[in-house]
């Protein structure tokens, strides 16, 4: 099985798939409801973890959230989604970013924090729990105290994930 908390592995895997699109798990049009129900302000500070090449924030964007922050490991994914939308979509920004270490970013300094799938692919890496546990503690860190939004979307069973949630290092 591959390593999927492994950067050399995502630039590998997006050099060799370069043009395409991969959306894991739920589209931007299934999630809809979802996000109509609980961001009805489209002017919230949102960041995607791990937000690979897939389509959702562009579809996001293109539905009015327009204060979108994509992070990724992998800078193959970031150079590519950068050229793929800086034009068409100007306000969307992409960082290389290690979701178990987003110092860079400031503490409670977004509204929303989007996982789709980052958890499910840390869990699969080495040190899985450690990774998790650091990358949940992170989004804790730069979410707003009290209202910020975390969104895990997984493909694991809540309870098989719901434990990650839990630990007393968080207060979600």
């Amino acid at each position: 099985m591959p390593n999927y908390g492994d950067p050399k592995y995502w630039d590998k895997r997006y050099t060799k798939n370069a043009g395409t699109m991969f959306d894991w798990l739920e589209d931007y049009e299934s999630l809809k409801p979802l996000f109509k129900q609980f961001l009805p302000d489209k002017a919230l500070r949102i960041i995607i973890i791990g937000c690979g090449n897939a389509p959702l924030s562009e579809d996001m964007y293109d539905d009015g959230y327009h204060n979108i922050l994509n992070v990724d490991i992998s800078s193959v994914v970031i150079k590519q989604m950068i050229e793929r939308n800086s034009a068409l979509r100007p306000k969307l920004a992409y960082e290389v970013m290690d979701v178990t270490d987003m110092s860079a970013l400031d503490s409670n300094s977004f509204d929303v924090a989007i996982d789709k799938s980052t958890i499910d692919a840390l869990l699969c890496g080495d040190n899985a729990h450690l990774m998790v546990a650091k990358m949940t503690k992170e989004i804790q860190r730069i979410l707003k105290k009290g209202t910020g939004l975390y969104i895990a979307i997984s493909y694991g069973k809540p309870e098989s994930r719901e434990h990650h949630f839990e630990q007393p290092h968080l207060s979600f």
